[in-house]
């Protein structure tokens, strides 16, 4: 934990609309707000919550932000990173936390993976970051009903410098909600470059499906939760097909377009 790696609230820039983004939600009321300060800033993803949302950005010179927002709109609180980075996945806790998946910017050699929990009320459980040799840096994270240890139901997708320092080899993470790491694992497909760490989902029975690219082809890969990988791999057309499909702001419909568009093994 890192209590110095957050500065205290600032106000994010946008205009949404969630009443047409949650509209699954027959009780969700829509509403459109213009939140901010002069400073370049941006929401990228929507958690609900209740009646409230968790929403993940950026701020000013690009630090990562977390806010709550009421029923109506209002802002609750927002926390930022006091370093560039940015927050990309999130999952709710059954006590109504958010766990956060990250890393630090820009996503170079000196990069680090970024992962923490915060209250429904701003305060953060835990705030760590996480570095091996060379970049690192976590794109997804789910909660899975299924999990090889019970105390460990959480999977976290990322990257991280491969021998070569301008490929990627894809990491697979089990944590607890306080950050302890069960185990990290490499999830190899081609050995080198491989990029397939863009979309995660639990499937029921606890394997995780992971989506992406390599060689220029998009991939669907099968890990049980253990880590290993189930059968071979799907190869898609081409990697931006598969892209369009996993929705990079993890839009839940289109994960969906990613599991029938080919059969995992």
């Amino acid at each position: 934990m890192n209590d110095n790696l957050y500065d205290t609230p600032l106000r994010i820039l946008l205009l949404i609309a969630f009443g047409s983004i949650l509209g699954s939600n027959a009780d969700a009321q829509g509403f459109q707000q213009l939140y901010g300060t002069s400073a370049e800033n941006s929401f990228s993803k929507v958690i609900p919550h209740g009646t409230d949302y968790y929403v993940l950005g950026q701020g000013a010179n690009s630090r990562a932000t977390v806010t709550r927002l009421d029923a109506a709109g209002q802002i609750q609180w927002t926390q930022s990173l006091n370093i560039a980075s940015a927050w990309n996945d999130a999952v709710l806790t059954p006590g109504g936390d958010l766990l956060l998946a990250g890393g630090t910017l820009p996503a170079d050699n000196t990069g680090k993976g970024l992962l923490g929990r915060i209250s429904a009320g701003g305060t953060f459980g835990f705030l760590g970051s996480y570095d091996g040799p060379g970049r690192d840096f976590f794109t997804r994270i789910v909660h899975n009903a299924s999990p090889q240890n019970a105390a460990f139901p959480y999977y976290v997708l990322g990257t991280q410098a491969g021998a070569n320092l301008s490929e990627e080899d894809v990491v697979l993470m089990n944590i607890s909600q306080s950050g302890a790491i069960n185990w990290k694992k490499i999830i190899f497909y081609t050995g080198s470059d491989d990029e397939f760490s863009r979309d995660m989902i639990a499937l029921p029975g606890g394997d995780l499906l992971l989506g992406g690219n390599t060689n220029g082809n998009g991939i669907l890969i099968r890990v049980d939760n253990t880590g290993q990988t189930v059968g071979g791999a799907v190869e898609l057309e081409s990697a931006t097909a598969l892209a369009n499909a996993s929705g990079g702001g993890g839009n839940f419909c289109r994960r969906r377009r990613i599991a029938r568009r080919s059969t995992p093994p």
